[in-house]
This record gives C-alpha cells, sequence and structure tokens, in this order.
C-alpha cells in the first residue's frame, strides 16, 4: 500500500489533501488511481487510512477511512548522535537508524571528522529528506527529528538531559555494549548514543564527553566501519529493550466511514 507524507494543516475530520511533491508522487510517480486505498502520515505519530477522491499533480484529496497513532513506534526513545562523515555516510546512518527506529538524530563535527560542511540549513534540510523517506518506507508514523551541531562540546545539553549517554569508543576500557546495557533499569526511556567518525573521537573529545556523564562501551573485538557502528548499536539496544517485538496497532475505523 502507498505512503505518503501529509502537512497536519491539511487534515480535517473527513479528509485530507496531499500537496506539492507529494502529491506530484502519487499522481505521476506511482499513479494512484481514483478510489484505490492508501496511506497518510503527519511525521508526528498519526497515520490515516484514506480513498483517493480527487488526484492532480498539485492535489490528491482522500476520504479518511480509519486512523491510528504510533502504531509502529518503539517505547523508548534514541537520540542517535553521529559525527559527520565523508561522502554519503552520514545520510546513510540516518536511513538505516530511521528504519529501526530513533526518534532524533543530531550530526556534529569532531576532531577527525573528514568532511567539513559550511552551511549547516543546507546539511540539515538535506539529511531531513532522507529521514523522511526512511520513515515513510519502513512503514513509521513519526519522521525522527534532525540537528546540526557545529562541536563535540554542543552536546552537553543533551547528555544532561537523556536517561543515559552511551559512547562509542575504540579506545581501552570500553565496556562491550551489551553488558552496559544489561545494567541499566528497565524503566529508561531516553537513550543518547555517540558515535563518532572514521577513526572515532579524539582522545581530548572522549575525555570530555566522559567527564559530561557518558558511558564508555565497544562493539566488540571487530572494528566495525563508521557507516555501520550507529545503526548495529541501535539494533543491540532496541533487541535489549524487547523493541523487536513491538505489535503493530490496529486501525480505527472512523464513525463517517461505518
Amino acid at each position: 500500500m502507498q505512503r505518503f507524507i501529509v502537512g497536519r494543516q491539511k487534515i480535517a475530520d473527513d479528509q485530507l489533501a496531499l500537496t506539492g511533491e507529494e502529491a506530484y508522487h502519487a499522481a505521476v510517480v506511482t499513479r494512484l488511481q481514483m478510489e484505490e486505498i492508501f496511506v497518510a502520515f503527519d511525521g508526528v505519530g498519526n497515520e490515516f487510512l484514506c480513498r483517493a477522491k480527487e488526484i492532480s499533480p498539485h492535489q490528491v484529496v482522500g476520504a479518511i477511512v480509519a486512523r491510528r497513532s504510533f502504531a509502529s513506534e518503539a517505547s523508548i526513545s534514541i537520540t542517535l548522535a553521529q559525527s559527520i562523515l565523508k561522502g554519503k555516510g552520514t545520510s546513510q546512518v540516518l536511513d538505516g537508524a530511521v528504519q529501526l527506529g530513533i526518534t532524533d538524530f543530531i550530526a556534529f563535527r569532531s576532531a577527525h571528522s573528514v568532511a567539513r560542511p559550511r552551511n549547516s540549513p543546507i546539511v540539515t534540510a538535506r539529511l531531513l529528506k532522507v529521514a523522511q523517506e526512511a520513515s515513510k518506507q519502513s512503514g513509521r508514523s513519526v519522521i525522527p527529528a534532525v540537528n546540526y551541531l557545529p562541536t563535540v562540546d554542543s552536546l552537553k545539553n543533551r547528555i544532561e538531559s537523556a536517561d543515559i549517554a552511551i559512547l562509542l569508543s575504540l579506545g581501552v576500557g570500553a565496556v562491550p555494549i551489551n553488558h552496559a546495557l544489561n545494567r541499566l533499569p528497565q524503566v529508561v526511556k531516553q537513550i543518547l548514543l555517540l558515535v563518532g567518525p572514521e577513526g572515532g573521537f579524539s582522545g581530548e573529545e572522549e575525555s570530555l564527553l566522559l567527564g559530561m556523564g557518558a558511558i564508555k562501551t565497544s562493539l566488540g573485538p571487530r572494528r566495525i566501519r563508521a557507516v555501520l557502528a550507529g545503526v548495529v548499536a541501535c539494533s543491540a539496544i532496541m533487541y535489549t529493550y524487547n523493541q523487536m517485538s513491538v505489535k503493530e496497532k490496529e486501525w480505527i475505523t472512523v464513525s463517517s466511514a461505518k
């Protein structure tokens, strides 16, 4: 079933309208047909099962048949803070992490970052597009927030507001991530995952982050590429907190469609 993003201001009690790129994609690319059923979601947790009533490249109107909220979302909140990677690396990390269920993504510059973006609004806009497409493809109802921070120091407030901050390290003394997760209480709701660039964090950065309260962990004896490390760690967190077996919520039929 086709899935599209709908602006919250375009949702009424019994119908909604796709506009802009989403309308064009529905009408021209996927060739949505009249009376065909499709799903629209607003990016903040709400999904709508709709029947197409008007179709054009500029606007697609759907009658709302049923709705549901946070149908496939995790009960824990994971913020992935990933140091900027070269090429398409950062986008690849974000794509995989969104599919796994993260709620926030932070791209930041660190000492070993090869990529040095100068225009943060452009970086943020590009990554937000990746997050939108990954949410659409994976059947999520939430589009994770995407932010860009210029330095490692800027992560301080995020570390302090999280229930736990997990730092992936290549250095000695790091606790295997599965051991660290098993020691955490089940009541943890907000987890911040800190991942460095190719080559990891510098010694100074790691000391700074640990001083802010992060826990030093590793992904084991094998070195994992930077484009995979964050996704592997997110998988470990989701598995530990039983988020891989979340049952998808049922649709609730709207009264006007009965």
